[in-house]
């Protein structure tokens, strides 16, 4: 989320106006300070997200549905940070607060999937799935889930409805990756050039470039790969290591062009 949170989306730009809306007229809204660590989180400061929100849970006046949704938000944080034992305590508490809440449950699977804990993350969401069929991220996450099983035939189903609802860069270009694992190469194409079209960001660029280093254009993909860079996506020190032994990426791990595009993500 953070990564889609560019400083010239649209979006971005809503929420600040709305902010300041809100700080005229309550200054001491939980969500004037919620939404402002989240914005602090999309910038690349995870830590000072943490510490607002770790204040504001001191409140005793907070209602459990807020108080839900600020631990929501520090999971996110501490996700970034890859504390992911204490994002995981805080999901914890969401679910005593509500045992049939769905958020949490997807911020679960999420985070099991970050950890390559994949079957639990597919019991994780399809648990989510069943509580709340219709939220615009379960199929988002379904379909990574799936997409990191190996399981590629399977994963194009939800990430061609998350592509087609929500229409964003990354999600698109996902479900380029996904039919080109599958072997349905031609439509694989097709659907990064509809990927292509679509409003830029650095988590789309980034995408999109993997997806044309699975396809063997190594031109493009290190083009869009700087690009994602350029328009501020950003890797944690384990990210890179990560990014490094990735089999996607195999083809550019020796080329200096990609070593310099790393070192700027960091």
């Amino acid at each position: 989320a953070a990564n889609n949170m560019d400083a010239s989306t649209p979006e971005r730009k809503a929420l600040e106006e709305e902010l300041e809306v809100l700080r005229r007229l309550d200054p001491e809204s939980p969500w004037y300070e919620a939404n402002g660590a989240f914005l602090a989180m999309a910038d690349g400061r995870a830590q000072e997200a943490v510490d607002r929100l770790t204040r504001l849970l001191a409140r005793d006046d907070l209602a459990p549905a807020a108080r839900q949704k600020i631990l929501g938000y520090r999971c996110e944080a501490h996700t970034t940070l890859e504390r992911f034992d204490l994002a995981l305590a805080d999901l914890e508490e969401a679910l005593r607060l509500d045992p049939a809440a769905a958020g949490p449950l997807r911020r679960y699977s999420w985070i099991l999937l970050h950890q390559g804990r994949f079957e639990e993350a597919l019991t994780r969401i399809r648990q989510a799935i069943a509580l709340y069929p219709d939220h615009n991220w379960n199929d988002t996450i379904l379909g990574w889930v799936l997409y990191s099983l190996g399981r590629w035939e399977e994963a194009i189903a939800p990430m061609a409805k998350s592509c087609g609802r929500n229409s964003e860069q990354w999600e698109c270009a996902s479900h380029a990756k996904a039919l080109h694992r599958a072997g349905r190469t031609r439509e694989a194409r097709v659907a990064a050039e509809r990927a292509a079209g679509l409003r830029e960001n650095a988590i789309g660029a980034w995408e999109l470039g993997i997806y044309w280093a699975l396809a063997g254009d190594k031109t493009a993909a290190l083009r869009l790969l700087r690009r994602a860079v350029d328009l501020g996506y950003w890797l944690t020190p384990r990210d890179i290591e990560k990014t490094v032994r990735d089999r996607e990426l195999a083809s550019l791990r020796d080329d200096p062009r990609f070593k310099a595009i790393l070192s700027d993500a960091e």
